[in-house]
C-alpha cells in the first residue's frame, strides 16, 4: 500500500497550491498543507482536512497511521510516520501556521476585514506558500481582484508595523495594507501587481537602489520611531563579539589553523575600525533586500516588499547584500549601481569616504549574514526539514548562500576587496 503522491515543481513551501489541488482533484477534499515532515528521495506533508469527508465516503476509506507505516511499500516512509506520532501525543511545534485550526482562524479574521471594507470574497482562500519557518502566504480572491494574507514569524518589529511606517513617507514604494494585526503577525494587503524587478530592463536596478537609498536616508533622521517599534542593533561591538565565536567555534573544531585565525581577526578589526568611525548615520536595514523583493508595479511604480526582517545597522550592508544577488553584471555595471546608491550619501561625506565604507561593509557582511542566521535559529523548528537545513548550515560554520563567512572574510582585503 502506497500512499498518494503527487510530483510537485520546484520548493515545496511554493509547491504547496499544488499538493492541495491533487489532493482536491483525486478525493474531493479541500485540505492546506501543515507541516513539511520529510525530505529525501520523496517527501511527506501533513494535511488538514476543512471539508469533503462525506464526498469520500464509498470513494476511499481513511488508515491509520500505524497500518501505514506496516504496509507502506515507500522504503523509510514508516521511519517518517513513527518518529511523528509515536510519542501518542502530535507535536506542535513553535511555528503557528502548523497548528490545525490556525487557517480556520486567519479565514475568519480575514472575512471579518472583508465585511468591514464592503468587498466580497469570490472564490475559495488559496493557500500560497507554507511548510516552512519564515512565513505564511494565502491568497483571497475578490470581487475587486485579489488581496494577500501574509503571517510572519520573526522578531520585532513586526512587518505590518514596518510597512505602516514606511508608508507615512513613501506610500508608492510598500504594499498597500488594508489591515494589520500586529500582535499576531498578519497583514492584509492589495496585490501590487507587475513583474519583479529581474523581469525588467536593467535601468530599474538603478532606480532602486536610489530609491532604498532615499527611504533609509530619511529613516536615519527618524531612528526613535524604528527603535519604538523594537527594532533591534547591529552595531560594530556585536558584530565583533559574533566574529569572535565564529573564530572560536571554528579553532575548536579544526576547520582554521592559528595563523588563518589571526589573519581573519585582524581583517574584521581592519573593517570595524572604518564602520565604527563612518560618516554614514546609522538606519534601517532589510535583511532580505534583493532583486526578487522589488516589484515593477502596473503604473510603473517600484514596490520593495518582504520587511519581515529589519534591523539598525551601518546601511550599506542592505546595498552590499542586493549587490549580492547581482553578481551576472559586468564589473561596470556593478560598478555604476554602486555610484548611484552612494550619491545619495554625500550628503554625509565625499564620494571616496563612502565607497571606503562600502568595502569595510562588505568584508563584513559575512558576519552580518551569519549572526542573522544564528538568531534565526532561536526561533525555528530543526524537527522540520527546513529547520534541520538551516541548522546544518550553521553549525558546520557555512553562512549565507552555503558559503562559510570565514573563509569569505580572508579572501577580502581591505583596501582591495571589489564591492
Amino acid at each position: 500500500m502506497e500512499l498518494p503522491a503527487v510530483e510537485v515543481s520546484g520548493w515545496i513551501a511554493q509547491a504547496v497550491g499544488e499538493i492541495n489541488a491533487y489532493v482536491g482533484r483525486t478525493f474531493g477534499l479541500q485540505v492546506t498543507v501543515l507541516r513539511h515532515l520529510h525530505e529525501a528521495e520523496f517527501h511527506v506533508v501533513l494535511l488538514e482536512v476543512h471539508c469533503g469527508v462525506d464526498w469520500l465516503q464509498g470513494r476511499g476509506c481513511w488508515k491509520t497511521w500505524e497500518s501505514v507505516a506496516r504496509a507502506s511499500g515507500q522504503a523509510g516512509l514508516g521511519g517518517v510516520l513513527q518518529g511523528y506520532f509515536g510519542s501518542g501525543t502530535t507535536p506542535s511545534g513553535p511555528i503557528p501556521w502548523e497548528r490545525a485550526g490556525w487557517f480556520g482562524e486567519a479565514c475568519e479574521w480575514v472575512g471579518e476585514i472583508l465585511a468591514a471594507i464592503g468587498r466580497r470574497q469570490t472564490g475559495p482562500i488559496e493557500q500560497r506558500k507554507a511548510a516552512w519557518g519564515w512565513s505564511s502566504i494565502l491568497r483571497v480572491p475578490t470581487s475587486q481582484g485579489s488581496l494577500y494574507f501574509k503571517a510572519e514569524y520573526s522578531a520585532p518589529p513586526s512587518e505590518g508595523a514596518v510597512i505602516e511606517l514606511l508608508a507615512r513617507r513613501f506610500p508608492q514604494q510598500v504594499p498597500r495594507l488594508l489591515a494589520c494585526d500586529r500582535r499576531r503577525g498578519w497583514i492584509l494587503m492589495e496585490d501590487f501587481g507587475g513583474v519583479l524587478l529581474p523581469d525588467s530592463i536593467p535601468e530599474r536596478f538603478s532606480e532602486a537602489v536610489r530609491c532604498s537609498a532615499a527611504m533609509q536616508l530619511q529613516s536615519a533622521s527618524a531612528l526613535a520611531a524604528w527603535k519604538n517599534l523594537g527594532t533591534a542593533a547591529v552595531d560594530v561591538a556585536l558584530l565583533h563579539r559574533h566574529s569572535r565565536v565564529l573564530a572560536r567555534h571554528a579553532g575548536a573544531g579544526g576547520l582554521y589553523g592559528a595563523s588563518d585565525l589571526a589573519r581573519f581577526t585582524k581583517i574584521v578589526e581592519q573593517a570595524l575600525a572604518v564602520v565604527g568611525a563612518a560618516v554614514v548615520p546609522l538606519s534601517v536595514v532589510n535583511q532580505d533586500f534583493r532583486p526578487n523583493n522589488v516589484a515593477v508595479g502596473p503604473s510603473g511604480e517600484l514596490v520593495f516588499f518582504d520587511w519581515g526582517n529589519v534591523v539598525i545597522a551601518h546601511p550599506f550592508f542592505s546595498f552590499s547584500m542586493f549587490l549580492r544577488y547581482c553578481r551576472h553584471f559586468s564589473r561596470q555595471s556593478r560598478g555604476a549601481l554602486m555610484e548611484d546608491y552612494l550619491r545619495i550619501w554625500l550628503c554625509h561625506g565625499e564620494l571616496e569616504e563612502l565607497k571606503k565604507e562600502l568595502r569595510a561593509v562588505a568584508i563584513l557582511e559575512p558576519i552580518f549574514v551569519s549572526l542573522w542566521e544564528y538568531r534565526e535559529l532561536e526561533r525555528g523548528d530543526v524537527q522540520t526539514p527546513w529547520g534541520a537545513h538551516l541548522a546544518q548550515g550553521i553549525l558546520s560554520r557555512r553562512g549565507g548562500q552555503d558559503s562559510d563567512p570565514i573563509a569569505q572574510v580572508l579572501q577580502a582585503d581591505l583596501g582591495q576587496r571589489a564591492v
